[in-house]
């Protein structure tokens, strides 16, 4: 969000052909995002983004009022928040319910906004986002996430000019973490508790 509201790609353009030109950017406090899922990751990142004074937006399945959202809506009214986003950014899981959620329908209701996606790759129709791009509805995608990992080589996304790619790494867990996790719950288990990472099999996640 920073390089895009800083133009880092312009001045570095304008760094090799040694011109000074100012371009004043864009505080985040002037940005609105959406973020699709409202869990730990989404609540997260909403505390993070409101320390900067964003206007933060939260759409979930049940639409319940979460910490660090100005609001929270269900599924069902999302399109009333969609066309004043800046950024929509996605931490949704995979269930039956969310996969190709982001298709051509939704795509449509989307005015010039940029799109992050942080969650799970299914969730997105790369056909519809690339559409999407083209006629401008979606500024630019950045993706950590696809429906098949790794990217081929044969895939035109790594060439596309608006759709920025990193390979699934914006979650790392690292080894010491793992090992934290992993006795913090045995210990629960052990103890007759419930760990904080119970899945619901039934919600997928």
């Amino acid at each position: 969000m920073l390089a895009e509201l800083q133009h880092h790609a312009q001045f570095q353009h304008q760094q090799k052909q040694k011109q000074w030109k100012v371009i004043e950017p864009k505080q985040l406090s002037t940005q609105t995002v959406i973020i699709y899922g409202t869990g730990e990751i989404g609540g997260r990142l909403a505390a993070v983004l409101k320390s900067f004074g964003v206007r933060v937006m939260g759409v979930s399945k049940s639409g319940n009022e979460k910490p660090s959202f100005d609001q929270v809506v269900s599924i069902s009214k999302e399109k009333e928040l969609l066309k004043e986003a800046d950024w929509i950014i996605s931490t949704m899981p995979l269930t039956h319910e969310t996969k190709s959620y982001f298709d051509p329908k939704w795509m449509n209701v989307v005015e010039s906004a940029y799109f992050i996606n942080v969650g799970r790759g299914a969730t997105v129709d790369e056909n519809a986002l690339v559409e999407a791009i083209e006629q401008k509805r979606i500024r630019k995608a950045y993706i950590d996430v696809f429906e098949h990992e790794p990217l081929t080589k044969e895939s035109s996304w790594w060439d596309h000019s608006n759709i920025i790619i990193t390979p699934h790494i914006s979650a790392v867990t690292t080894p010491e973490e793992a090992v934290e996790c992993f006795v913090e719950t045995l210990q629960k288990v052990e103890q007759g508790g419930l760990p904080s990472n119970l899945v619901n099999i039934e919600r997928g996640y």
